[in-house]
């Protein structure tokens, strides 16, 4: 702004309020009206600077309060941090001591559960080994018996068809004497038959030749009659 030179606010207001001093000239109306106006936009814009004075300082107050407590906050969450940190280390050993402990304790358990298992197989294998040889032998035995049975079955059996075999030759040797002896007494039979008829012939030749009258049959029939078989 251009202004002209005024006095300070409290020398306008004292000639403003007062009478002037004798050999000083009186302000108009107008030029105090002025002076009232500047001195009272004065007043406002120093109470606005002070208040604007006072707010930067209650700002940078407030904006230093919240840095101190920005990092305040930031080094009690760091301590936080470290101490968590540290409680976490201060477990992961105890937890891999516990662990390790654990593992040693579970690791004399197996040694300790192995070797009884150890021993147990042990004897069980040994009873498994003995029942098998007593099975072995049983098993031995048993076949020779079977063996034994079977031999004495195919013996018996053997031994059964020479029997057979034996009756049936009897039987057969009997049945050939029966029809070979058939057959002489029909042979016999037939050549007796034979004879007789023949000497029929001959009987009734000689009678045919003493008396010749008609032609004798049994003379025809025995010249063509042959001992023939009989077939059963």
């Amino acid at each position: 702004r251009n202004r002209l030179a005024r006095p300070a606010p409290d020398t306008a207001c004292t000639l403003i309020g007062s009478v002037a001093p004798p050999g000083v000239a009186m302000p108009e109306d107008g030029e105090i009206t002025r002076l009232r106006r500047e001195a009272a936009i004065r007043q406002k814009e120093d109470e606005f600077l002070r208040k604007q004075r006072e707010d930067e300082e209650r700002k940078r107050d407030e904006l230093n309060r919240l840095r101190q407590e920005y990092e305040e906050g930031i080094r009690k969450r760091q301590e936080k941090k470290l101490g968590h940190l540290q409680r976490q280390s201060q477990m992961r050993a105890q937890k891999e001591s516990e662990v390790q402990r654990m593992n040693r304790r579970r690791e004399e358990k197996i040694k300790q559960r192995d070797g009884l298992w150890l021993k147990k197989a042990n004897v069980d294998i040994q009873q498994l080994l003995s029942e098998h040889s007593a099975q072995e032998r049983r098993v031995e035995s048993a076949l020779q018996v079977a063996r034994q049975a079977k031999a004495d079955r195919e013996q018996a059996e053997r031994d059964t068809k020479r029997e057979a075999h034996e009756r049936q030759h009897n039987i057969d040797s009997r049945r050939d004497e029966n029809i070979a002896e058939k057959d002489l007494k029909r042979e016999i039979r037939e050549a007796l038959r034979t004879d007789d008829i023949k000497a029929d012939a001959e009987a009734e030749l000689l009678s045919f030749i003493q008396n010749p009258y008609p032609v004798p049959l049994k003379q025809v029939l025995c010249g063509r009659t042959r001992p023939v078989p009989k077939v059963t």
